[in-house]
């Protein structure tokens, strides 16, 4: 190789390394610092073959620094990219390049003029000084107004260097101002972490060429300057290094700044939300933290609530908190013991997270005592009779349902008993309504006093009751369970003042005997309610056949 190759191999690493980092960085001057590094490691390879003839090798010559003066163009538009649309920038390159290009390729052929040569100079000069004012945002900054005058002394130290019959010369000119502008954009960019590392590679870059002329410097001069050659790009690259790795740490910095303000905004939700929270480790079911409003409402010191487990807030704490981490969230009603022993309803909701490490729930527990109690409340008066507490005819239906299938499954008799009071329409006409109602609650109570747990009785009417009894073996149970509840009545009922003789009714009808469906055997027990009225009251009926079809 004409150069050393550790040259080549850290230019080739450099292209590598920024390529890698332009695919992972969104702003554009990433990839225009990227594409410069290619041009320059494309115009070293150039340079690398060793052509044959006078001819060639000027040829040669013209391609290496046109390349080089691209990669500088990419290096300069790199830094005004951020503020323009890659696309404008990379148009604006190429609007300088063409001048610089076809002067190099003017100068190689030797078909020229000193004329075309200084036209060309003049309007690449002429579009660097455009570019430069539409570039450069700042009216007022030292940046515009320097590169606005470095133009004219370019143009005519390249003027120059033309008429003095040196116009090879002239692409090292341009390509000194090319490498002097970049250094003096890339001294200006926002961090300065690698600016002034690069600044100085990019100036002495452009040194190195606007010296390096042999017609002007001597042997020694000459020497010097090559013996340097090469430390001007890597001055450069570690500048740009060095500005990436301070960008990335400033991001990271942002990132982990924004992470604090969003812990302290996250402690501060979950520490003063005014419903218990907590987090608990998944594997040992331990708290991991408690906020204020779950020391407060359990009444445990939050030092001792973070010895404790999930367990200890409630003995048989349901399944479906024992779920899996995997499971993205619960929603369930529980109910939860506090310090002092007194345990409240909890509408607990909880989702999966890792916390310090660790798999975890974080839970949100709302107090809904008093909204079960309402609905507790609600779900007994609309099942049960408000004034004497026993089942009413809605829930009736649902025992009904309940006894039938019983009885099915014993293969067993059941009996429907519909009751009545006699003649109770004279409590309340003689002692009035509230006597009547406190009779009514003496009534239920001695009925209830002899129906089973497994049976049912439920107001049904006024002073109606019906009762559904199963696991009966034969009709003569049926009646002997009508006898003791005739009996019941054969004490007078004491109420405030008084005391009233009462007598009930009761009409029957048996399963399967007298039906297997529902309304039939409640029809039936109506039909032997009505005749135990008319025949005397104070007595059981049972349903028959004839009445079934006397009804028909």
């Amino acid at each position: 190789m004409r150069g050393p190759l550790v040259d080549f191999v850290l230019l080739t690493l450099i292209v590598v390394f920024f390529g890698v980092q332009q695919r992972r960085r969104p702003e554009a001057y990433f990839r225009f610092w990227v594409w410069g590094w290619v041009l320059v490691l494309t115009s070293i390879l150039v340079w690398e073959f060793n052509l044959h003839g006078a001819r060639a090798q000027i040829e040669q010559e013209a391609v290496r620094l046109s390349l080089l003066a691209c990669g500088g163009l990419a290096f300069v538009f790199s830094f005004v990219a951020k503020q323009r649309k890659g696309r404008i920038s990379l148009l604006q390159g190429l609007l300088i390049a063409v001048p610089v290009c076809l002067g190099m390729e003017l100068i190689a052929t030797e078909a020229h003029g000193h004329g075309v040569l200084i036209a060309l100079v003049v309007v690449g000069e002429l579009i660097s000084a455009v570019m430069s004012w539409v570039s450069v945002k700042d009216r007022r900054g030292w940046l515009l107004w320097l590169m606005l005058a470095l133009c004219p002394v370019f143009c005519a130290w390249m003027i120059f260097v033309i008429v003095t019959g040196h116009a090879d010369a002239m692409m090292q000119v341009a390509l000194g101002h090319i490498f002097i502008v970049s250094g003096l954009l890339f001294s200006t960019m926002k961090r300065k972490g690698g600016r002034s590392i690069g600044s100085i590679g990019f100036f002495l870059w452009g040194a190195c060429y606007l010296l390096a002329q042999p017609q002007f410097m001597p042997a020694a001069g000459m020497a010097a300057i090559y013996s340097i050659w090469t430390v001007p790009k890597f001055l450069v690259a570690f500048g740009m290094i060095l500005k990436l790795f301070t960008k990335v740490n400033a991001e990271f910095a942002e990132l982990n700044r924004r992470h604090v303000m969003l812990y302290q905004e996250y402690r501060l939700l979950f520490d003063s939300n005014p419903h218990p929270m907590w987090i608990y480790d998944v594997a040992t079911r331990r708290f991991l933290a408690v906020n204020d409003a779950a020391v407060v409402a359990y009444g445990y010191p939050r030092d001792t609530f973070l010895r404790m487990s999930v367990e200890d807030l409630r003995g048989d704490l349901d399944a479906a908190l024992d779920g899996d981490v995997g499971i993205s969230s619960l929603n369930h009603v529980v109910r939860h013991r506090r310090a002092d022993g007194r345990s409240f309803d909890v509408d607990v909701t909880g989702n999966g997270i890792r916390f310090q490490g660790k798999e975890a729930r974080f839970v949100l527990a709302v107090d809904i005592t008093e909204r079960e109690t309402l609905h507790r409340e609600l779900v007994r008066q609309a099942h049960y009779d408000a004034l004497t507490g026993l089942p009413n005819r809605v829930m009736l239906e649902d025992r009904i349902g309940q006894w039938l299938t019983r009885c099915i499954r014993e293969n067993s008799m059941g009996a429907f008993l519909t009751v009545d009071i006699d003649h109770f329409k004279r409590v309340n006409d003689t002692y009035g309504h509230q006597a009547g109602d406190e009779c009514l609650r003496v009534v239920a109570d001695r009925l209830r006093s002899r129906v089973r747990q497994v049976d049912t009785i439920a107001r049904t009417g006024g002073e109606e009751f019906t009762i559904v009894i199963g696991g009966l073996k034969s009709r003569e149970g049926a009646s002997k369970v009508c006898q003791e509840l005739l009996k019941l009545f054969e004490k007078p009922i004491a109420i405030t003042g008084y005391e009233l003789q009462l007598s009930i009714s009761i009409g029957v009808s048996l399963y399967p005997d007298d039906g297997v469906e529902i309304e039939k055997l409640r029809r039936t027990s109506d039909q032997a309610l009505y005749r135990a009225k008319r025949t005397g009251r104070n007595r059981a009926v049972f349903a028959e056949p004839l009445m079934e079809q006397a009804s028909a």
